[in-house]
């Protein structure tokens, strides 16, 4: 039989004699897992964490077990110090899952959009490419929506174009609109025409509404802009007009606006 009480005496007298020292506090870890003293085996998680310095994953363990004991902000906290010393875009994924199971999808999304700018390539993360772009287009993080799919556009420009590569084409698009890059938009919707056009679902048909509104933003022409307003919900998609609506919106044309509005309601 292990006699960890015996063990954990014999080293708790290292620590008095070695204050400085990090390693008995990981075997300390050990031990108090193997007994099941959770609040033990966090606080010497956390003491080696700090005497070791340099060690970045110990303090990614210590927010495991932070998390695993229901700790969430403490968890939060020892990946924070983690980023600190490792720089490695990992420490801000698993701080943006934790923050998006908190609800904190704000602060998710800055997580996860610093990480985005820290991954050399994105290819092999493409449920991080999916799950970023999610929380980004919910958040209205135009602009960071704008960069990571620039680099989404660049690393996959050559790979065959799938459903799912026209929908972040169309998100991007939109994402240009918000910041006013009119021409970057028209230009990346009108490389990808032929695409949208061999595609089966609804996206081509997205793609394709979001061009007409494009080109209206491209030129300042009031009454081309008017001619696609009046074209009505008939015959615009719904997603079309609720992007437009938020477009006025943001633009500060209210009545323009208000009669997208009505088009909604009707």
């Amino acid at each position: 039989m292990r006699d960890f009480a015996g063990a954990t005496k014999c080293l708790e007298k290292v620590v008095q004699l070695a204050p400085k020292a990090f390693e008995p506090h990981v075997t300390l870890v050990g031990i108090a897992e193997e007994m099941g003293q959770k609040e033990k085996v966090l606080y010497h998680q956390e003491m080696a964490a700090k005497l070791a310095k340099s060690k970045f994953e110990l303090w990614r363990r210590a927010a495991e077990l932070a998390e695993e004991q229901g700790d969430a902000e403490k968890a939060l906290q020892y990946l924070k110090k983690d980023f600190v010393i490792s720089k490695e875009p990992a420490s801000l994924v698993a701080r943006g899952r934790l923050l998006m199971e908190l609800g904190d999808m704000r602060r998710a999304g800055n997580a996860f959009g610093f990480a985005a700018t820290l991954f050399e390539t994105l290819g092999d993360k493409m449920d991080f490419v999916k799950e970023t772009v999610r929380i980004l287009t919910a958040n209205k993080d135009w602009s960071r929506l704008v960069y990571m799919l620039r680099r989404v556009m660049t690393e996959f420009a050559d790979q065959p174009h799938d459903e799912d590569f026209l929908v972040y084409v169309y998100t991007l698009s939109t994402a240009l609109l918000f910041v006013k890059k009119f021409e970057e938009a028209g230009a990346l919707l009108a490389r990808f025409q032929v695409d949208a056009k061999d595609s089966t679902s609804s996206v081509g048909q997205k793609l394709s509404e979001l061009s007409k509104l494009t080109r209206v933003f491209n030129k300042p022409n009031e009454e081309e802009l008017q001619k696609f307003i009046a074209s009505g919900p008939s015959k615009i998609d719904l997603g079309t007009l609720r992007l437009l609506f938020d477009l006025f919106i943001e633009r500060d044309e209210v009545l323009n606006a208000m009669t997208v509005h009505t088009m909604l309601s009707e």
